[in-house]
């Protein structure tokens, strides 16, 4: 019959079979860590055609929604297709798929942004059925378009700090 206090030794690694990393390994290992972050974050370069280009396709999805039917649904598509060759275009280019802020100065950016663009295409879904001319959609679209290119150069900016920084720009 097995006694609690042989059970507890018998579930006790022995301090000779354990392989733990001594101090000096471990801090290699974080400097190892700091370099790869430091390179990440040197590598993650936005081309800069970048986001004026998904500055006009935002813009545009704002527009929209105040055109005629068929003429918004093609507008939809288009920008969809643009928004697909944009990123495919920079993952092939840089080798840096990006697909989530890195912390959370950058997520707060990010939800900011599409927060803009949702508030541009109601407005244009507002001037669409109050009846006013379609051209005054342009407004909501250029604002649209000229946050889209301020926020986006800036939550690069933000990104690649929190790069840096490591995990969540914690630093």
């Amino acid at each position: 019959m097995n006694r609690l206090a042989d059970m507890e030794n018998d579930s006790q690694p022995d301090a000779a079979t354990t392989d733990l990393p001594t101090a000096a390994e471990v801090r290699e290992l974080l400097n190892l860590l700091t370099a790869d972050e430091t390179a990440l974050s040197q590598r993650v370069v936005t081309p800069p055609w970048y986001h004026p280009v998904l500055g006009l396709v935002t813009g545009l999805f704002a527009f929209a929604p105040a055109l005629p039917n068929i003429a918004s649904v093609t507008v939809y598509a288009l920008g969809i297709v643009a928004i697909v060759l944009l990123i495919t275009t920079y993952n092939r280019r840089y080798g840096v798929s990006v697909t989530r802020p890195a912390g959370p100065r950058g997520k707060r950016l990010l939800l900011v942004q599409v927060a803009v663009v949702i508030a541009g295409m109601v407005t244009g879904v507002v001037i669409k059925f109050t009846g006013i001319a379609v051209w005054w959609a342009a407004i909501p679209a250029v604002i649209v378009c000229g946050t889209t290119i301020v926020l986006g150069r800036r939550y690069d900016d933000v990104f690649r700090a929190e790069i840096a920084g490591g995990a969540g720009g914690e630093r």
